[in-house]
């Protein structure tokens, strides 16, 4: 292949268009010297030159006059932070380096050993000290009180000896810091407003910004990245004075192989975060509603979706993920009293409890189903949880002992039902058990004997819905536990074959109305990682999580919490938690949708993150109430 040339005869002006090789073409531009054709560049007529690429990038010239420098067009001045009042904030190089102009901050460090330090110190406040008695002496001899001198001699040696405490009782070590900056402009009027504009910013943290008079060149050469230090202006630091000037302001969350989860409010950065590689990866959603919790968790979701081959299963308790659903080709399961499709209860993997007893755990999960049916302030009574174990033994022994034979791990085809539970009770002779099974006749004779059945669904999709809004409220608790028992068994499906399942609990609070449900739920949530699961429990109700211990300690234990705003008494509950601050604390208290903070276990990030509203996806995602999605049109 050929790429056309363009040569530049430079005395009369004109170009001619040429052809050349490709794999001999080096640059676009040549030009005509004295009737002879010379390259733009050459590393071989560099060489022979003595040139390196810096020749070519750098300015033909630097000429470093008193208090600035001009490097061809352009000019630079160097200036230094001479001294620093006895308290300053942290974000004053922050507010520096936003300003809207080209510079360079250097910050140098020079660590004392503790023993020099301390003689230099110990010099100088005996120096101080002497300073202070002749001023003393000159008051009396003028009539006046010694109390009378020079304040700054006061101040002086009260910092001195401040100094030489923090070193010997709070292990603080010296450094001796440097602080210059040099910044830039194309002109000499735009640099001196430079220079105002720093001078500005330094003076609202009672600092004092100096030019380095005769001094630019050493200046210059002190702010460029190389580590050296060509100036003797140095102050003295304790470690937590110096860190002042430490240049990262922000906390940032940046992950290989992470999903988005917005950008810094901070710094700007994006935040990628692989929930994955986390110490464990289950999480929580928490916010107010309207604050955008259903629309982080769909986020997430997308993402999934879109950049692995994870499954995605939610339990939906108000029908918010249908538009979603559709849109992705995803399976929406839609569950309603008296329809036709149904969830037994009573299934289950051999591998249920992993590697310990799976009835024993299946009878908890009974217990809370049934605990969920009574209600009542006190739940189940110990000879109630007696008969109902005793039930779930039965019931399994026959089955366990099919499936092994035939060396399955699960037939949902001859598992016991909620029904055979129901006359398994009413054959029992305590009057316990025939008081639980008059509980469950509404559930299984009755008209709402939705989970009575064998299961009839087929699932066959990557991302499904359980849609169990219509199921009535008196089911809603019920259906939510019966649905993660029904994702559970999946979730152990997908780990034989080595895929990870998403699983997502809207209204997570219903799940810990009860102490049997609390605890079964977090079995689950200490399980899930070993099943290759990350489940993720979205909920509007902290103080409702925090009741029971079991949801506690769930929630005290994720290795991710994304909050968005918060309410009072759950922003102060969180902050005891996860020891927020309080100015971490700002970014869940009256945020906007889509603001808030990330919680990884180790790091504290407050992030913001703005769908583009003219986009197909969100408006599948969108379930605002009130808001009108023509106002946005869609952009191809």
């Amino acid at each position: 292949p050929t790429e056309a040339m363009t040569v530049i005869d430079v005395n009369s002006g004109k170009a001619e268009g040429k052809t050349r090789d490709s794999k001999d073409f080096i640059f676009n531009t040549t030009a005509v010297i004295n009737g002879r054709k010379v390259k733009s560049f050459d590393f071989k007529t560099m060489q022979k030159q003595g040139l390196s690429t810096k020749d070519l990038i750098g300015p033909p010239s630097i000429r470093f006059e008193r208090d600035y420098a001009r490097m061809g067009d352009h000019y630079s001045r160097s200036l230094y932070i001479s001294s620093l009042p006895a308290f300053i904030a942290p974000e004053i190089l922050a507010d520096i380096t936003d300003l809207a102009i080209e510079m360079l901050v250097s910050v140098s460090y020079e660590s004392l050993s503790p023993d020099t330090a301390t003689k230099i110190i110990k010099r100088q406040l005996v120096n101080i000290n002497s300073n202070v008695v002749d001023a003393q002496k000159k008051a009396f001899k003028a009539g006046y009180s010694g109390d009378l001198i020079n304040p700054d001699l006061i101040k002086a040696q009260e910092e001195t000896g401040h100094l030489l405490d923090d070193m010997t009782s709070r292990n603080q070590k010296i450094f001796l810091v440097t602080v210059t900056i040099t910044h830039f402009a194309d002109s000499k009027e735009d640099l001196d407003e430079g220079t105002k504009s720093l001078n500005t910013i330094v003076n609202k943290y009672l600092c004092s910004l100096k030019v380095f008079q005769y001094m630019q060149e050493a200046g210059f050469n002190t702010s460029l990245p190389l580590g050296r230090n060509d100036v003797s202006i140095k102050r003295m630091l304790t470690t937590e004075s110096a860190s002042v000037f430490m240049p990262f302001s922000s906390q940032e969350l940046l992950q290989n192989n992470g999903q988005y989860y917005g950008v810094n409010a901070v710094s700007r950065n994006l935040i990628l975060y692989s929930r994955k590689d986390s110490l464990n990866a289950n999480g929580f959603i928490l916010g107010t509603s309207g604050s955008g919790k259903s629309f982080a968790a769909k986020e997430e979701m997308l993402s999934v979706l879109l950049s692995t081959e994870d499954d995605v299963f939610v339990v939906d308790p108000d029908g918010e993920y249908a538009k979603m659903t559709e849109a992705l080709g995803g399976q929406e399961i839609p569950f309603t009293i008296g329809g036709k499709w149904h969830i037994n209860p009573f299934d289950m993997d051999k591998n249920y409890a992993d590697k310990d007893d799976p009835i024993a755990m299946k009878s908890d999960f009974i217990g809370a189903l049934c605990e969920t049916v009574i209600g009542g302030k006190y739940g189940l009574t110990p000879i109630q949880k007696s008969v109902i174990d005793r039930c779930v033994n039965i019931l399994y022994k026959d089955y366990l002992i099919d499936i092994e034979r035939r060396g399955i791990t699960c037939d949902n085809d001859i598992a016991p039902t909620l029904k055979d539970f129901y006359q398994l009770l009413l054959s029992q002779p305590e009057p316990e058990a025939q008081n639980l099974a008059l509980s469950l006749e509404l559930y299984c004779e009755g008209s709402l004997d939705l989970f009575a059945y064998r299961t009839n669904i087929d699932i066959n999709n990557r991302f499904v819905v359980y849609n169990i809004k219509d199921i009535g409220t008196q089911l809603k608790e019920l259906g939510l536990q019966v649905c993660l028992n029904h994702v559970w068994n999946t979730t152990i499906a997908n780990r034989r074959r080595q895929k990870w399942t998403w699983v997502y609990l809207d209204e997570f609070h219903v799940l810990a109305a009860t102490e049997s449900s609390a605890r079964f739920v977090q079995q689950m949530y200490k399980r899930f990682r070993k099943m290759w699961g990350i489940p993720t429990g979205i909920s509007q109700n902290v103080e409702d999580l925090l009741q029971t211990p079991e949801t506690r300690t769930i929630l005290n234990n994720c290795q991710f919490v994304q909050m968005l705003n918060q309410s009072t008494m759950d922003r102060i509950e969180l902050g005891k938690l996860f020891n927020i601050s309080p100015t971490q604390l700002s970014y869940i208290t009256g945020s906007d949708p889509g603001q808030g903070l990330i919680y990884t276990g180790k790091t504290i990030v407050p992030f913001i993150n703005k769908f583009p509203k003219n986009t197909v996806m969100y408006k599948a995602m969108s379930t605002k109430a009130g808001e009108d999605l023509s106002e946005y049109p869609v952009k191809r």
